[in-house]
């Protein structure tokens, strides 16, 4: 019998620091390779600190039949000189990215709206492009460093 997979249901929530406990073993996991591509700028540790004190926010999506986390998202909100306030994407690790990235996204926008922010943001490496450029997102410059060992 060739039946066909059984897409399952997924749901985002935000992780309040009171209970990041609960869930951040699972998160680290997924996020390690995000934090790692950081090229020293935070480590594991200092992505919990962040959410712990509530300088950052830890989204998770999870598996509604199972509660496994699939997918998760650190965001701060970046508050610029000129009084531009962004929602700005940190990290972003999952499995299954294609069944669950699109509804965060509309998401985080109606967040966003709603607590009267002006947009999001981020910095990821190329391929997140290919996520993100048929949905409405512009690539108005792209970033870049070298490194020099003294």
């Amino acid at each position: 019998m060739n039946e066909p997979a059984l897409k399952y249901e997924t749901e985002w929530s935000m992780v309040h620091p009171d209970i990041l406990d609960k869930c951040w073993e699972d998160c680290a996991k997924l996020l390690k390779k995000s934090v790692k591509r950081s090229g020293g700028r935070v480590t594991i540790d200092d992505a919990y600190r962040d959410v712990a004190s509530g300088r950052s926010q830890l989204w998770i999506v999870y598996n509604t039949s199972n509660m496994k986390i699939i997918g998760c998202l650190v965001t701060f909100v970046r508050e610029y000189a000129t009084g531009l306030r962004m929602l700005h994407f940190d990290h972003i690790a999952g499995i299954k990215m294609d069944e669950w990235f699109t509804d965060g996204l509309e998401m985080l926008k109606k967040y966003s709206r709603q607590n009267g922010y002006d947009g999001l943001e981020g910095i990821g490496r190329p391929g997140f492009w290919n996520w993100i450029k048929n949905i409405g997102w512009k690539r108005p410059a792209t970033f870049f460093e070298v490194r020099i060992n003294y």
